[in-house]
């Protein structure tokens, strides 16, 4: 909007070009001090922690590591320190009983299937919901440019029939708009293009499916080594689904459009 305002108003050109090296300044200043702390990376490996000290809370109440699901590692420093956790609170210790295995199974499967079973519901409802958005913001964008510009040509071979033209500001407002709407688009195109919000909703809605599935096996007393078979299940289904997601966010990578 700034700096195509002057094609409205041909008085404010000098402060529109200033307006718009400070705003090119201060991105350019935002990437740089994004890159220089590797806020991506970093963010992307405390998630990948926080996921991997999960499974390992939810599997110690039942005596199974994530190391046990077979799966690969998700990456080795996390590995490593959530197994040097797991070494310094010791195996579960006591007779794992009926009641024992009612309530710490319940609250296990609880962490590892109900529980994540919902928060991949909401996520899918969510970016399916933003990835609508987009599309539509493209949509909209797209037909507003071509009813603008269509009326402009309208208007303008109108009057050019009777002799007359269309003011100065009919025509810096189709150069105003000729220049934002396409950057709105390609906004909107690249948004779904980097962070795949479509992609996502689908992945998240699978996984969610997949678990509501696995929940349905386990009766309603299920035995120890059920237990156990379901919560690997669960761990191996959140580890190919953080590994897909480390390798997006890894893809991803900021750059100076």
């Amino acid at each position: 909007v700034v700096g195509s305002a002057w094609a409205v108003w041909p008085q404010v050109k000098v402060t529109a070009v200033t307006i718009e090296l400070f705003l090119a300044l201060s991105a350019l200043w935002v990437w740089w001090g994004a890159q220089r702390a590797r806020q991506h990376e970093r963010w992307s490996e405390e998630r990948l922690l926080a996921e991997q000290f999960r499974h390992e809370r939810a599997g110690w109440a039942l005596g199974v590591s994530a190391a046990s699901t077979g799966g690969r590692d998700l990456h080795r420093h996390t590995d490593d320190l959530s197994r040097q956790t797991l070494r310094s609170a010791g195996l579960p210790h006591g007779k794992f009983d009926a009641d024992r295995v009612s309530r710490w199974g319940a609250w296990s499967m609880n962490e590892l299937i109900d529980g994540q079973s919902a928060y991949h519901r909401v996520i899918s409802a969510r970016d399916g919901r933003i990835a609508h958005r987009i599309n539509m913001v493209e949509d909209g964008s797209f037909i507003f440019l071509l009813v603008v510009l269509g009326g402009y040509l309208a208007i303008y071979f109108g009057l050019h029939l009777v002799d007359a033209h269309p003011p100065h500001w009919m025509a810096g407002i189709v150069s105003m708009v000729g220049t934002i709407v396409p950057a709105m688009a390609a906004a909107s195109m690249a948004l779904e293009a980097k962070l795949e919000f479509k992609e996502q909703s689908e992945r998240s809605q699978r996984v969610a499916a997949h678990l509501e599935r696995l929940d349905q096996r386990l009766v309603p007393q299920p035995s120890f080594s059920g237990l156990q078979s379901a919560a690997r299940a669960a761990m191996r289904w959140h580890i190919a689904e953080a590994s897909q997601w480390r390798e997006g966010a890894q893809r991803r990578r900021l750059f100076r459009p």
